[in-house]
């Protein structure tokens, strides 16, 4: 029994990290022509945003589901992948540099709608996921009429409250070196609960997006503290089911007959119960005409059932506190005679 115990723990162990602590994560990049762009240093716009995505990839943990998606005109989705060890981080990597700006427009509704509609269709739990969209906040659809500029005020309505949406601009970046000036961020922080995330130097990306990627580190530990308590718990009750079931298979033993002057008197031992008290006024089996204060406790083990005296003074045979005892086991203590049966 002790063995099943310890091989569902180490099951139990295992699935902690997929159970507790995975998370999904959605990774959305721009990937317009205007990513092209050189700014601070001589640095192109998609270079950073990749060089900071991939940091925060390999910050990820094990048991992790990832969503990369990339949006211009439209926008491109993944298969999800399962974070299982460093080689999936790695080709998480590969496969976003292998991705490249070349989408004449950057309709940013649209990326919105469908990254909205993978969360709907695909049940991802808003409070163990998080969304990461990073852009040059240029917003330029295919056709910019009035309709498109009313369709942006139903942003809102798209994700739940609790549905954790961080747009990383890199507008500022764009605007000190001479590039031309977006109000989507605006458009997008007003009407709904995606958080805009703004930058200043191409440093900062990395820390921001690593950031928000950890952003729910705390509910991550306390899940994987409440798991791992429930799985104590688990383990205890398990393992006094099984040092019941064991003290009374090796024991052979299921009631105790005390015997005084007085006569005979047979008590059921419960096979549910850890510890079995025999007393003069208290506890399991009560004796009122027994002449000692002190207690006799039967414990469970996985030896069998051990027997314990709180007063060893009144006891007349030969006794040893701690031994296991069987079936016709027989200890007097005081004026009662105990055999187990």
């Amino acid at each position: 029994m002790r063995k099943y115990v310890l091989i569902m723990c180490l099951v139990l162990f295992a699935l902690i990290p997929s159970i507790a602590l995975s998370e999904y994560v959605i990774i959305v990049i721009d990937t317009s022509l205007s990513m092209n762009r050189k700014v601070i240093d001589s640095q192109r716009l998609y270079d950073i945003a990749l060089k900071s995505l991939s940091n925060a990839i390999y910050s990820l943990s094990r048991g992790d589901i990832v969503y990369i998606a990339d949006f211009n005109e439209k926008t491109y989705i993944r298969s999800p992948i399962e974070i299982k060890d460093e080689h999936t981080k790695e080709v998480i990597v590969k496969i976003m540099y292998g991705v490249q700006p070349y989408g004449k427009w950057t309709y940013t509704y649209q990326m919105l709608k469908d990254i909205s509609f993978l969360v709907k269709t695909n049940n991802l739990p808003p409070d163990k996921s998080k969304i990461i969209i990073i852009s040059d906040g240029i917003d330029d659809p295919p056709v910019k009429t009035k309709t498109y500029l009313m369709e942006l005020e139903k942003v809102s309505s798209m994700f739940e409250p609790s549905q954790l949406v961080y747009y990383i601009s890199l507008e500022n970046l764009v605007k000190s070196s001479g590039g031309e000036k977006s109000s989507i961020k605006e458009k997008i922080s007003k009407s709904s609960n995606i958080s805009v995330v703004e930058v200043e130097k191409p440093e900062e990306v990395t820390k921001k997006v690593e950031e928000k990627l950890k952003g729910g580190v705390n509910l991550k530990t306390e899940i994987a503290l409440v798991t791992l308590l429930l799985l104590i718990l688990v383990v205890f009750a398990l393992l006094n089911m099984s040092a019941v079931v064991l003290s009374k298979k090796k024991s052979k033993i299921s009631k105790v007959v005390c015997t005084s002057e007085r006569g005979k008197r047979s008590f059921i031992i419960p096979s549910f119960k850890k510890k079995i008290v025999i007393s003069k006024e208290k506890g399991d089996i009560k004796l009122k005409d027994w002449n000692y204060d002190g207690d006799i406790n039967i414990k469970t083990s996985f030896s069998g059932y051990k027997i314990f005296v709180t007063d060893t003074s009144k006891v007349i045979s030969p006794f040893k506190n701690g031994e296991v005892i069987n079936k016709g086991y027989k200890v007097v203590v005081s004026n009662y005679t105990f055999e187990f049966e």
